[in-house]
């Protein structure tokens, strides 16, 4: 009898000791979590954020986008300020003091995104033509079209524009 309560007690030991360091990796998690959730809810780390974007996609398609800053509402409303994009002989394309994306699914992994609503409020867009007749926006699709279905790039689709 007494070996039986020895190995109850090593065993509820043993328990009370593996909930200790179960709740300790559930608030180490929360508190990574909540930390990631403030960190992305600040202006600066938005706008830092989207900047980076912006120069990935930048790069891709061979122009100049500037934002202003970013705002990102539970993670499924973004709202770009001061937008603008320039073409290749540094003549501006576009200027949006408010674009709006309303993100209806997002996959990090499958490298999709899924675009409910983009709005613009007050755009300006100055459609001209190059000296050989083409619009100068036209690098922009081209680049697009080229890299269209290539493994690894990222695909959009866009539902809904405002």
């Amino acid at each position: 009898m007494h070996a039986f309560c020895l190995l109850l007690l090593k065993f509820y030991k043993t328990i009370k000791k593996g909930w200790k360091i179960t709740l300790i990796i559930l608030a180490v998690l929360f508190l990574f979590t909540s930390g990631v959730y403030l960190a992305l809810q600040s202006k600066g780390v938005q706008t830092f954020i989207a900047r980076r974007i912006a120069d990935v996609l930048a790069r891709e398609v061979n122009a100049k986008i500037h934002i202003g800053h970013v705002d990102v509402n539970f993670f499924n409303k973004v709202t770009l300020k001061d937008v603008v994009l320039e073409g290749q002989s540094d003549d501006t394309l576009l200027i949006a003091p408010e674009i709006t994306v309303e993100i209806d699914s997002f996959g990090l992994r499958r490298r999709f995104i899924a675009v409910g609503q983009l709005a613009f409020d007050k755009i300006r867009v100055f459609i001209e033509k190059d000296s050989m007749g083409r619009p100068a926006y036209q690098f922009i699709i081209d680049s697009l079209k080229s890299r269209g279905g290539e493994p690894g790039q990222w695909q959009a689709s866009f539902h809904n524009f405002k």
